[in-house]
């Protein structure tokens, strides 16, 4: 896989444009939960509740993100962190056959909670509980805009290369289209079609502390190796980051299959959402999804 130096990461910052991050209404409708807004807003009280929560956010977010590739070996001594996850999780058995991995952070910055503190003061409960849902959502899309800025860049790379998209790492159904340039009409009508000679798309899936059994004190090892601080973003003892909207993990590229695993952990049980499912079936079907 490709790899940062033996003994150190090279982070560097991802740009994150305000419009990738800003959530629309029924994103943030969903993040609110079954029944969150709809009977209100069919009465129209919401709209322009939502509207000036939205225009909050875009007022005060200032996203950033950060990226850093890590080698297999320094990341499976990185994931062990304080010895408390599960026996056994699905990261534990997946990140050992991915091609690429990298450390990632991403932030909507202290703006947004700053705005947030001051509508609660302010006792505006209404549009503080529908921007701190435009918050939440804006940082996961923060969070999916580093993982697909580092599947673009790994794409790129083989371009540069004369590979196929996905890769000699990823993997392709026909050794024969290795070496051919995904700007070939040729390979992309392949693609399309999904016959022999298929390249197979590489697939980055983001993996977090605190979920899936990868205990949250995993993000003592993340930030020591990663240093989000550099974006503004700290640890607190809790293990929770501050400012509490953001995201950290790892981007975990290869082979859309190794992503697919069943949830029938036993930490899967205290699982409300299951949410993995449907990221899962996203990556399968694209070579792209959100996180795990």
């Amino acid at each position: 896989m490709i790899g940062p130096e033996k003994n150190a990461l090279t982070p560097h910052e991802v740009e994150i444009d305000i419009e990738v991050v800003s959530a629309p209404l029924e994103a943030i409708a969903a993040a609110l939960g079954p029944g969150g807004i709809a009977g209100a807003r069919s009465a129209g009280r919401w709209a322009g509740l939502v509207e000036e929560a939205r225009r909050l956010f875009r007022r005060h977010a200032a996203p950033r993100g950060l990226l850093a590739e890590i080698s297999t070996d320094q990341f499976a001594a990185l994931y062990q962190g304080d010895g408390h996850n599960a026996p056994e999780t699905p990261l534990g058995e997946i990140f050992p056959r991915a091609a690429h991995l990298a450390l990632f952070a991403a932030t909507i910055g202290a703006g947004v909670h700053r705005a947030l503190d001051e509508l609660f003061a302010g006792h505006e409960f209404p549009l503080a509980i529908l921007l701190d849902a435009a918050a939440s959502e804006g940082a996961d899309r923060a969070g999916e805009a580093v993982a697909r800025h580092y599947r673009e860049q790994l794409e790129a790379r083989r371009i540069e290369a004369g590979e196929s998209p996905g890769g000699r790492d990823a993997g392709v159904r026909d050794a024969g289209v290795r070496d051919t340039v995904v700007r070939d009409a040729g390979v992309r009508d392949a693609v399309a079609r999904g016959g022999p000679g298929t390249p197979v798309p590489l697939a980055c899936l983001r993996y977090s502390p605190g979920y899936c059994g990868w205990n949250i004190s995993g993000q003592r090892a993340l930030f020591a190796a990663l240093k989000p601080e550099r974006i503004g973003i700290t640890l607190r003892p809790s293990m929770l980051m501050e400012p509490l909207k953001s995201v950290s993990g790892v981007v975990v590229g290869g082979r859309p299959e190794i992503h697919r695993f069943a949830d029938r952990y036993p930490f899967c049980a205290d699982c409300r959402t299951h949410g993995c499912r449907e990221r899962i079936r996203k990556v399968l079907e694209s070579g792209s999804g959100g996180r795990a």
